[in-house]
């Protein structure tokens, strides 16, 4: 299978999709925790977790959510609104699987795409919605040389 950026330079199509895998530990809540100072009880200790219905210590949604990131700077998407639904909490060191498929894409590069987070169960912790420029397409059909805007 090509890799992303290969992919990408193939031109893209609807119906593509990517998939990325990612452990989140401890070490990555704390560092993203420094960088978001959101310091919530419940990334770090057990029994705040639980008082608060999880039943372990769960990773920061955003953190979780960075996936999302991954795979759009991979395949040179540039966003410009996500929307987030996060459906179940993400448990530190559980393994969460990001799945992008790209719904439409139209002219200079516009694209949308449906994105799904699942833990190792398969079960779903997050589906968003992504809609932004494939910069590889982003001059295709443009008369006036204009770039893609960010």
């Amino acid at each position: 299978m090509p890799r992303f950026r290969q992919r990408a330079s193939e031109e893209l199509q609807a119906g593509d999709s990517f998939t990325a895998s990612r452990r989140f530990n401890l070490e990555d809540i704390q560092l993203f925790t420094r960088i978001s100072r959101d310091y919530q009880p419940a990334f770090f200790d057990a029994c705040c977790a639980e008082a608060a219905v999880f039943k372990a210590r769960v990773s920061h949604e955003l953190l979780t959510a960075s996936l999302v990131t991954e795979i759009g700077r991979k395949i040179g998407w540039v966003g410009d609104r996500i929307t987030f639904h996060f459906t179940q909490p993400a448990y530190t060191g559980d393994m969460i699987t990001c799945h992008w498929l790209i719904k439409t894409l139209g002219n200079q590069g516009r694209a949308t795409a449906q994105i799904k987070m699942t833990n190792e169960a398969g079960m779903t912790v997050m589906d968003a919605e992504a809609c932004g420029v494939v910069s590889s397409l982003a001059g295709h059909n443009n008369k006036k040389g204009l770039s893609a805007p960010i």
